[in-house]
C-alpha cells in the first residue's frame, strides 16, 4: 500500500501542470525545443477545460501580446473568468493591465478593487503595487501609504522599504514631513529582513538627505551590511565604488575588483559577469 502511494506521488510529481508544460514550449525554456503554436494550442485545450491556471497564461500571453498578436477581446474573458473564480495570479495579472494600462484601458478603481480581492484571500501583492503607484504618480500620498501600511503589516516586507524610499524622496507629504518618517519605515523594513532598506540609507548619506553628506560614511555602512550578507548592499557598494559618483565617491576600479572577490559568495554567476567585464575594462 506504502509503494503505491509512493508511486502514484511520483507519478503526479512527473507530470508538470499543463500550463507549465505549454509556457516551456512557448518559450523554449528547459531544453524544450521552442513551438509556439503547440503551446498554445495547448493552453486553448486546457482552458476550455476548465484548467484556471491555463485560463489565466493564455489570458496574459493574450492581452500581453508578448509571442502572439495581441487579442485583448479574447483574453480579457479568459483572465476575468480565473480571477473570479478566485486565483490570485489572475487576479494580479488582471489588475496590473489595469492599473497600467496594457492592453486594456486603464481603470485603476477597477485594479484596486482585484487587489482588494486578493487581499481578502491574504494575499497583499496587488496592495503594495497599487499604494506604490499612488504614491510616486503623487495622486494620492494619504492613500498610498495606508495601502503600503496595509500590504506591510499582511508580511510584504519590501513595502515598508518602498515607503522609507518615498518618505526620503519627499512622496508622503511635504519635504520635511515626509522625510521625517523615514526611520520608522526603516525600522519596520529591516524587522522584515528587507535587504533594501540599507542601500536607501546609504544613499541618504551619500547624498545628504536629512544628514550631511558624506561617502566615506556611505561606502563603511554598505561594506557593513555586505559583510553581514546582505546581498543588495554588495551589488550597490561594488558599482559603487567601482563608478564613481562625481561627487564625494571616487572611482576606484581596482577597490572595485577587490570587492567584487571578497564579496563574490553573495553574488550568482550572472552578476559576477556583468561586474568583471566592466571593472576589467576599466583597468
Amino acid at each position: 500500500m506504502a509503494l503505491c502511494c509512493a508511486s502514484a506521488g511520483f507519478a503526479q510529481q512527473a507530470s508538470p501542470p499543463v500550463s507549465e508544460t505549454a509556457m516551456q514550449l512557448i518559450y523554449g525554456a528547459d531544453g524544450v525545443a521552442q513551438d509556439i503554436p503547440a503551446g498554445l494550442a495547448m493552453l486553448k485545450d486546457a482552458s476550455a477545460d476548465g484548467d484556471l491556471a491555463a485560463q489565466r497564461t493564455l489570458g496574459e500571453q493574450l492581452i500581453g501580446g508578448w509571442v502572439t498578436q495581441r487579442d485583448s477581446d479574447a483574453g480579457l474573458p479568459l483572465l476575468r473568468a480565473a480571477a473570479q473564480a478566485g486565483d490570485t495570479k489572475a487576479q494580479l495579472s488582471l489588475g496590473t493591465f489595469l492599473l497600467y494600462g496594457i492592453g486594456v484601458p486603464k481603470d485603476m478603481r477597477a485594479a484596486r478593487d482585484l487587489f482588494e480581492q486578493m487581499a481578502d484571500r491574504g494575499d497583499p501583492t496587488g496592495l503594495q503595487l497599487y499604494g506604490e503607484v499612488l504614491m510616486w504618480s503623487l495622486k494620492d500620498p494619504n492613500a498610498a501609504q495606508t495601502y503600503l501600511i496595509r500590504a506591510g503589516e499582511m508580511g510584504r516586507g519590501a513595502a515598508w522599504a518602498i515607503l522609507a524610499e518615498g518618505a526620503m524622496y519627499g512622496y508622503l507629504g511635504d519635504g520635511k514631513t515626509s522625510r521625517a518618517k523615514f526611520d520608522g519605515f526603516a525600522k519596520r523594513a529591516r524587522a522584515t529582513g528587507n535587504e533594501r532598506i540599507e542601500v536607501l540609507d546609504a544613499t541618504r548619506q551619500m547624498w545628504g538627505i536629512s544628514m550631511r553628506a558624506n561617502g566615506p560614511a556611505t561606502l563603511a555602512k554598505l561594506e557593513t551590511a555586505a559583510d553581514a550578507g546582505n546581498t543588495e548592499a554588495a551589488r550597490f557598494l561594488i558599482a559603487l565604488v567601482r563608478d564613481g559618483n562625481g561627487m564625494n565617491i571616487r572611482k576606484d576600479t581596482p577597490h572595485a575588483m577587490e570587492l567584487l572577490q571578497r564579496y563574490a559568495d553573495l553574488l550568482s554567476p550572472q552578476q559576477q559577469w556583468r561586474f568583471e567585464p566592466t571593472a576589467a575594462v576599466a583597468l
